[in-house]
């Protein structure tokens, strides 16, 4: 009886075993929907990446647009150019002078400059001409380059390299080149005037 128990008792642990062990074909249903979840988890996080990248990229766009056709100076190639004209007209004349003609920089002033512009220029003309009166200067000044940053309802932002240069009786010429940023406002009548020079 005892030989009897010891063999059934081995045949259960056997059972046991096949009951704790997983089958291969268990197993394989088990990598698969892992890899199915994968995947799905995947492409759900492409599709999100995807989404975001067009939003995103319409959203850049629209404020790209926006800023475009406030800045007129990014496509309206004729009213840039026009104030391109008249502020280095301005500005050559009005940083210009001959000590024997002061009175066309003064007119020159007169036409070109408003505002703040105006009134610090004479200020400080005064005491140039003067100066030039007693030194024999004659002064010419050249735009070298120039650039409009911002044009929009009617007012611009430029920016100019200004070369100047000094002619002195009985001595050698000098030069010097000033970087200004300059805004111009637009009368009526569509002329552009300087209302405001910072040196840079």
């Amino acid at each position: 009886m005892k030989k009897e128990h010891n063999t059934t008792s081995g045949e259960h642990a056997a059972v046991g075993e096949e009951h704790d062990a997983v089958s291969p074909v268990q197993d394989a249903v088990f990598r698969t929907r892992t890899r199915r979840i994968v995947v799905a988890a995947l492409a759900i996080v492409l599709v999100l990446a995807s989404a975001s990248a067009v939003y995103f990229g319409v959203q850049a766009q629209q404020l790209r647009d926006t800023e475009s056709a406030r800045n007129a100076a990014l496509v309206d190639t004729d009213a840039t150019d026009a104030v391109i004209e008249q502020v280095s007209a301005s500005l050559k004349a009005v940083f210009s002078y001959d000590y024997t003609r002061l009175e066309r920089t003064e007119h020159a002033v007169d036409v070109a400059l408003i505002g703040e512009a105006a009134a610090e220029y004479r200020r400080e003309f005064e005491t140039a001409a003067q100066q030039a009166k007693r030194r024999g200067l004659v002064k010419a000044a050249t735009v070298r380059a120039i650039g409009v940053r911002e044009l929009a309802d009617g007012r611009a932002t430029v920016l100019v390299f200004l070369d100047q240069q000094v002619n002195r009786q009985g001595a050698a010429p000098t030069s010097s080149t000033a970087t200004l940023d300059v805004t111009a406002l637009r009368d009526n009548d569509g002329t552009w005037r300087i209302s405001n020079i910072d040196g840079l």
